[in-house]
């Protein structure tokens, strides 16, 4: 999972193997450790929400998606997930996106993720 803040937005890129492992086990965790202590982003799909859920509290940034919604997203050619959610005076926007470059490209072996610059298009 590749995570990108900046101010108010996060951006969440997805390998075909961490979708999979998503849609799967409905249940996606990524860490990255400091020397003080940890930041962690979790990814949940859950039958129950009727929209996105965004939480932070004690290192943990916990996504909870519809999982009905978000698994037809990630079966489908869309390449992005966008939601926004309140904040007290703005909004928090979110947007999770398949990072499969090999798809449009034949010297890739099937089901590998690799990340290419040169491959712009991923989608016909």
């Amino acid at each position: 999972m590749k995570i990108r803040i900046h101010e108010d937005t996060v951006r969440i890129r997805l390998g075909r193997r961490e979708l999979g492992e998503l849609v799967t086990s409905q249940f996606l965790l990524s860490t990255t450790r400091f020397p003080t202590g940890r930041l962690r982003f979790g990814l949940s799909l859950d039958a129950d929400l009727s929209g996105p859920v965004v939480d932070c509290a004690e290192g943990l940034v916990g996504i909870g998606l519809p999982r009905e919604a978000f698994s037809t997203w990630a079966r489908g050619q869309e390449e992005s997930y966008a939601f926004s959610t309140p904040l007290e005076d703005s909004s928090l926007d979110v947007l999770i996106e398949k990072d499969f470059p090999c798809d449009s490209r034949t010297d890739c072996p099937a089901g590998e993720d690799l990340f290419t610059p040169t491959s712009l298009q991923l989608w016909d």
